[in-house]
């Protein structure tokens, strides 16, 4: 499950949901140990990547099942990996799970990191766990947790939200999260969104003394510097457009959340080039008037 592990000591069968890498897995291994002695039935693959589910081979060489989306199961068979062995059951949409008297709600709701990520809720403990998607006191991983939809990692946090939880499970880092890590992070990422937005709207504006953003003043030194070289223009264009929103999100957040100035930027290019081809904000690249 990433950085962050977690059981429960009530289980009757103990549930493991998800793995990291041998080391780690291990240390799950000898956690769950540590309150129950009773057999290990399940194992819920979050997503495909290795970093949360590399030593899924522990517990599938000891007869457990494993139960993943039916997208995690294809991404597998793409990049296989004897240590994440493939599913035994899967399914589409949602799957309920359960064991004696306890009960995980495992919900797809696209792609919100990857395809096939789950949300596995435990509502009888109001637990919720999404991993790579809200990092309890910290910003996202580069990029928004390298997320491949990007539209969906925003629309996620409203998702969440609508469960009714206590605990949440990120899967990286070094705590657990509630409703307010939630809110805080959404606050975040709708910071970086709109000042992504906001750069791009300054770069289709006229140049002023208030706008350095402007694509009629901010092309000729790229251009003049790397002629016949359209890439280079355009990566210039987007490296401006980043800066602007970097500079005013950090302002905003540094010191609020951990390592603000580490991935802020990251963020910021994710979104800005998000805004023009998924959102169609184009600005002075697209249809004028």
């Amino acid at each position: 499950m990433g950085h962050t592990n977690q059981c429960s000591s009530s289980l009757p069968k103990a549930l493991s949901w998800s793995t990291h890498h041998r080391l780690r897995g291990e240390n799950i291994l000898a956690a769950i140990r540590s309150v129950t002695h009773l057999p290990i039935s399940h194992l819920v693959y979050s997503h495909f990547h290795a970093d949360h589910i590399g030593a899924a081979y522990l517990l599938a060489k000891k007869g457990v099942t494993i139960i993943a989306h039916e997208l995690t199961e294809y991404e597998l068979t793409i990049t296989p990996d004897p240590n994440r062995p493939l599913p035994h059951v899967t399914f589409k949409g949602s799957h309920t799970l359960h064991v004696d008297n306890q009960t995980l709600q495992l919900d797809y709701h696209g792609p919100v990191h990857c395809p096939g990520n789950l949300l596995i809720y435990a509502p009888k403990h109001k637990i919720l766990m999404l991993i790579d998607l809200v990092f309890p006191g910290w910003v996202p991983f580069a990029n928004l947790a390298e997320a491949q939809n990007v539209g969906m990692f925003v629309k996620a946090h409203d998702l969440i939200l609508k469960y009714d939880f206590k605990y949440y499970i990120g899967g990286h880092v070094n705590r657990l999260g509630d409703r307010k890590d939630v809110l805080i992070q959404q606050e975040y990422v709708q910071d970086v969104y709109n000042n992504a937005r906001t750069a791009i709207l300054l770069s289709n504006s006229p140049p002023n003394a208030t706008n350095p953003l402007s694509i009629n003043t901010l092309l000729g030194p790229i251009q003049a510097a790397n002629p016949n070289n359209t890439w280079a223009s355009f990566a210039g264009y987007v490296d401006a457009l980043t800066e602007y929103c970097a500079n005013v999100t950090t302002q905003k957040w540094l010191g609020k959340l951990g390592a603000v100035d580490v991935y802020t930027s990251s963020h910021c290019e994710t979104l800005v080039e998000s805004s023009r081809i998924d959102y169609g904000y184009l600005g002075p690249f697209g249809v004028q008037g």
